[in-house]
């Protein structure tokens, strides 16, 4: 006889009430039926009239009113955990993000991502596609720039094992984020261990323009901040040298063509687009703005930091901006 439990089926209810009438005992029922004799015996308690007599289809009545009465509350039907997810949302963290900080945090609201993803799709869960990650859309193919040329420079296969391994702080990528043609730039450097982003707006692409944004940005840095940029061939880093000098530390340059080499930087530009995205206006963003949306992607968690966020882990005591 199977152990695992399986409801009583109208069939059954009608032996039930044959053997009832009959006067058989509760064991021998379960013995016929293959039953358990506690199923038996609790499906004749729930039902029994309050004449001692058992009516099988009144039974099976009862039984379909039970089912669906405990029919499981969705978790998003509760109002506190649907504001908090949406609120999530709007400010751009992912169903997974969301689920992980929860976790992390272990208070009394806990959902899964699956559960949130269910949500929008069905419509329970009312968000703009551009606070999804791509609005919905699979990734599209980067369009392809023209590469200067630049000689003598050191390459990504001569970073220090502690960039490979991300085993220190202070190893970044750097790269651009463009807005529509002429209408500014922004530049974004990411620290390879904890995620965390520096980035400024630029009325152009010049190198000098970059190198003074990174001068800005990096100069109160510890050298122990500032080992290392691996950058694309983009022309604003062909300026490398002079960062070298000003800010002690070294440049690499990436392979042409493989911003996979860079990954976590590109990642954190898809992030960035979430909020501008492409052929947007630079040059209407304000700096206090801009900032605000980089401290939003510091302070969001991140499922390889354990969903802790890249503030939390990104070591200097205060929080340096490029103004």
């Amino acid at each position: 006889m199977s152990t695992s439990y399986n409801h009583f089926t109208p069939s059954e209810r009608e032996k039930i009430l044959i053997f009832h009438d009959r006067g058989v005992s509760i064991r021998a029922m379960a013995r016929m039926l293959g039953r358990a004799g506690s199923s038996v015996s609790r499906e004749l308690k729930r039902n029994l009239r309050k004449d001692g007599s058992y009516c099988a289809h009144e039974a099976e009545s009862k039984y379909r009113q039970r089912r669906q009465r405990c029919v499981r509350k969705r978790r998003l039907d509760e109002l506190e955990i649907k504001e908090l997810v949406t609120e999530k949302l709007l400010d751009f963290w992912s169903p997974e993000q969301i689920d992980g900080r929860l976790k992390l945090e272990g208070g009394k609201h806990q959902i899964s991502y699956a559960t949130i993803y269910r949500g929008i799709d069905s419509g329970l869960l009312k968000i703009p596609k551009k606070c999804l990650r791509r609005g919905g859309r699979g990734p599209s193919p980067h369009e392809e720039e023209a590469r200067g040329r630049i000689h003598g420079y050191k390459t990504i296969h001569e970073r220090p094992k502690s960039a490979e391994n991300k085993s220190c702080y202070g190893h970044w990528e750097g790269d651009t984020v463009r807005g529509a043609a002429g209408k500014g730039v922004a530049a974004t450097f990411v620290d390879r261990r904890s995620g965390f982003l520096v980035a400024a707006l630029m009325p152009d692409r010049k190198a000098k323009t970059l190198n003074e944004a990174m001068y800005r940005a990096f100069s109160g840095f510890p050298a122990s901040l500032k080992r290392s940029f691996t950058v694309d061939h983009g022309h604003e880093f062909f300026g490398y040298e002079d960062v070298e000098k000003q800010l002690k530390t070294k440049i690499f340059f990436a392979d042409p063509y493989h911003p996979e080499q860079r990954g976590l930087n590109e990642n954190t530009n898809g992030l960035l687009r979430q909020y501008y995205p492409k052929k947007c206006d630079f040059l209407r963003v304000s700096t206090k703005e801009f900032q605000a949306v980089v401290d939003s992607l510091n302070n969001r968690p991140r499922k390889r930091l354990g969903f802790r966020s890249p503030n939390e882990r990104f070591p200097c005591e205060r929080v340096l901006h490029l103004t």
